[in-house]
């Protein structure tokens, strides 16, 4: 098999787990949502639970912003999949904002379970701090269709911060 035969097929592989991977969190945002929605029609439930309207009220924020980063990074996996020939300095920068993501989004997420106050403004000034920009990409000297998706993938970057810093505001809510 050749070499561009390989890779296709690779990338065929990836798109299938990530779309096995979309599938698995919307049956777990339906699963949480409709679990949430018996409990709040139904005080015994709550009761047992040991959880308020206002934290179900919070949750169902909290799963529907998780589902929503999932179909952003979705749409960033196929672009990625589909792009090729970056530079070293692209893929460095896209490495490091997905990094700079992740670890503001893992603050903001474990604020609202540890009710560590810290956490949430640590993921709120974290989120500030990640500048996803064009600018640096433009002299990047790429074709029309490789240009498109990677603006594709900054939009979806940058689209990401605005639900991390819901998950952190929830996290703030708590106190």
């Amino acid at each position: 098999m050749d070499e561009s035969r390989k890779n296709v097929t690779r990338r065929g592989y990836n798109l299938e787990n990530i779309n096995l991977w979309e599938d698995e969190i919307n049956r777990l945002y339906l699963l949480v949502r409709r679990q949430i929605n018996f409990a709040i029609h139904n005080s015994v439930i709550l009761k047992q639970l040991n959880i308020t309207l206002k934290e179900c009220q919070d949750y169902i924020i909290l799963i529907g912003s998780i589902e929503k980063i999932s179909d952003i990074f979705v749409e960033v996996a196929k672009n990625e999949v589909k792009i090729n020939k970056l530079s070293t300095y692209t893929k460095n920068y896209l490495n490091a904002s997905y990094k700079n993501i992740l670890r503001a989004y893992e603050m903001a997420f474990r604020s609202i379970f540890t009710k560590d106050f810290a956490l949430p403004n640590e993921a709120l000034k974290k989120v500030d701090e990640i500048k996803i920009s064009t600018g640096a990409l433009k002299k990047e000297k790429l074709e029309e269709d490789v240009k498109r998706r990677l603006y594709l993938v900054i939009y979806n970057l940058h689209s990401t911060t605005n639900f991390i810093k819901e998950i952190a505001e929830i996290g703030l809510d708590i106190f």
